[in-house]
């Protein structure tokens, strides 16, 4: 086996494109978009046998103040089963580290670790991965554990995963009750959803804004949107949703005049409630508004939702009920299989300050998945442990700091 510190692009990307452990983060596109924006510098390393390429690693060097590193993103495309190729490739990675006079290295893989129910409760049916993760431990990379996601971690090892390679009445069959019944009455909602356009990014970064009003979080430009729509390419799908208000009055009117809203006048009460409320929004919106928008990255088989946000004017529309049945068909019609919902906290309980994201989430009957995690490989412990506590503290300060500002301000949603 021969180590490849220069792979070109193309032969790099087509065969981390077609690869099980594929990863739109692992592609040219995604370093190239890191180098732009954050002054990356581009390692495609890999491995090849009599002349063949049989695993690939995408390592991001970054060099800051006192310190500097190589991240590789989602971790290696290469045969895990294979403990010979996968720890020369180790081997080899981490020699190119000390050549490059690296302090640290930082690998996140999408190796699932072992088969969850929708609850998180272990499946016994044999499967797990954790040989893996004795693979690197033996060779001196630390594991982060199998912890809480949000803690610190660079990436999210959990997520929620749809299975849209069957029929859309087979995937609404795994939606649970109130997901099944609202997915059913959306023409009635008014909403329609459609591909979305680069000058339709204002949306996203909006709708992002609103939300971070409400949660106290810095959101980020509209320079952030249109960065990845640009590097990213035909890679990038987006799609905005719209609430035609009108047309959901005339449906209100429509219902009123049938039988179960003629006998059920309890029923009757709250539609007149929403008309009403429909007219007011009529009023100060025009006839048609935008109330969601949703990007997403496609990569053959398998696509990602990077961010999904609604309109937080419209709290009793389910327009992103509607966004995500249009992106799932679509999806389907271009040959993906896996529409992962992107990130979650893993934890299930209820007391969860996240709960609510599983809770919508998990109601598109997906496949509960969770990753080995994070893995550092360090060569120089203090700077490493310098870095991070500054790091941290870093964090907590700007966070603090934009909470304190939103409270200041109180700025209305618009």
């Amino acid at each position: 086996m021969e180590f490849l510190t220069h792979i070109q692009c193309d032969q790099f990307d087509t065969f981390v494109s077609h690869h099980p452990y594929s990863h739109y983060m692992k592609l040219s596109s995604w370093a190239k978009y890191k180098s732009q924006t954050e002054g990356a510098i581009i390692h495609y390393v890999g491995l090849q046998e009599h002349h063949t390429l049989i695993a690939t690693a995408l390592l991001l060097e970054k060099q800051e103040k006192d310190i500097s590193y190589f991240y590789c993103p989602w971790g290696l495309c290469t045969d895990y089963n294979s403990e010979l190729v996968t720890r020369f490739f180790l081997q080899k990675i981490k020699e190119y580290a000390h050549t490059c006079e690296i302090d640290f290295v930082r690998i996140d893989l999408n190796v699932e670790r072992k088969h969850h129910d929708l609850l998180g409760n272990d499946l016994d049916d044999g499967f797990n991965n954790e040989f893996v993760t004795d693979y690197f431990l033996e060779e001196g990379f630390k594991h982060k554990g199998y912890g809480y996601a949000y803690n610190g971690s660079w990436v999210n090892r959990f997520t929620l995963v749809i299975d849209i390679d069957k029929s859309l009445e087979d995937i609404k069959s795994s939606f649970d009750k109130p997901r099944k019944a609202r997915v059913n009455n959306l023409s009635n909602q008014g909403l329609s959803t459609k591909i979305g356009t680069r000058s339709d990014l204002i949306y996203i970064a909006l709708f992002e804004k609103q939300l971070s009003i409400q949660k106290g979080f810095k959101p980020k430009p509209l320079s952030h949107f249109e960065e990845l729509m640009d590097n990213l390419k035909d890679s990038i799908v987006y799609y905005v949703t719209e609430f035609n208000i009108k047309h959901y009055i005339e449906n209100i009117d429509h219902l009123l005049q049938t039988k179960k809203y003629k006998t059920d006048l309890k029923a009757a009460y709250f539609k007149r409630e929403k008309q009403k409320e429909a007219r007011i929004w009529l009023n100060k919106f025009g006839e048609t508004v935008v109330v969601a928008a949703g990007m997403f990255v496609r990569v053959e088989s398998k696509c990602w939702n990077l961010y999904t946000y609604n309109n937080k004017n419209f709290p009793t529309i389910h327009s992103s009920d509607s966004l995500h049945m249009f992106a799932i068909e679509d999806m389907k019609n271009h040959g993906v299989k896996a529409y992962d919902m992107v990130g979650f906290s893993g934890c299930t309980n209820k007391s969860d300050p996240y709960y609510g994201l599983y809770e919508y989430k998990s109601s598109f009957g997906p496949r509960f998945v969770e990753y080995l995690g994070e893995f550092d490989y360090i060569i120089n412990e203090k700077r490493f442990q310098n870095y991070f506590k500054k790091k941290k503290l870093i964090k907590r300060l700007k966070n603090k700091f934009y909470a304190i500002k939103c409270r200041i301000k109180k700025t209305p949603l618009q």
